[in-house]
């Protein structure tokens, strides 16, 4: 993001800030390149993409904030977090369940979901859906760090690129659905749209 914010700073003098949306499905760039000059290339190009947008920006409607965030817990099913817990590693209380939040909030019409780990695009698209038809954000590693929230399909079908290794660093298959059923719960049925 280094490219990203010194470019922000060149074109506009002021400091950026970047929300890292639900990119969990381990995204990769089409064409294969992965230099650090080409992190710093698209980085640039991010933020030249941001001013263009900024120029045709318009003002909430309203300043209003709404905030819904509830504790929930999810079923740890990978033995590999518990031991991390156990000698100190991860230090927090993991065993059977580890306990999380999710969040909700508004500003005006713009809507903000918070995950709790680094959920696949699926799980941010479907989040939209849910808040309905005005502007939308989906904040992945936010209010936690549960590691990667992928779909069930990537425990069962190991011939999935990266599968094995997305599937080493989350809690469980559970996770996902469990997310998105707990997400029913703090966005307002006012901004839900029909399944």
């Amino acid at each position: 993001m280094g490219g990203y914010y010194r470019e922000m700073k060149n074109q506009t003098g002021a400091e950026a800030l970047f929300l890292q949306g639900p990119i969990g499905g381990w995204i990769q760039p089409e064409d294969g390149e992965g230099s650090f000059d080409k992190a710093q290339q698209r980085g640039r190009e991010l933020a030249q993409a941001v001013n263009v947008a900024m120029q045709n920006a318009r003002p909430v409607a309203s300043p209003d904030l709404r905030f819904a965030s509830k504790k929930i817990k999810f079923p740890v099913e990978n033995e590999g977090w518990k031991q991390l817990a156990a000698i100190g590693t991860i230090q927090r209380p993991i065993q059977d369940s580890v306990e999380t939040e999710i969040a909700w909030f508004s500003i005006g019409d713009v809507s903000f979901a918070a995950h709790p780990g680094e959920t696949a695009p699926y799980y941010g698209l479907e989040t939209k859906k849910r808040m309905g038809t005005g502007p939308s954000f989906v904040m992945a590693l936010t209010n936690d760090a549960l590691g990667y929230i992928v779909k069930p399909s990537f425990f069962e079908n190991r011939q999935i690129p990266h599968a094995e290794y997305l599937t080493g660093m989350s809690v469980g298959k559970s996770t996902g659905p469990l997310l998105m059923d707990h997400l029913k719960t703090v966005i307002p049925p006012t901004r839900s749209v029909p399944q």
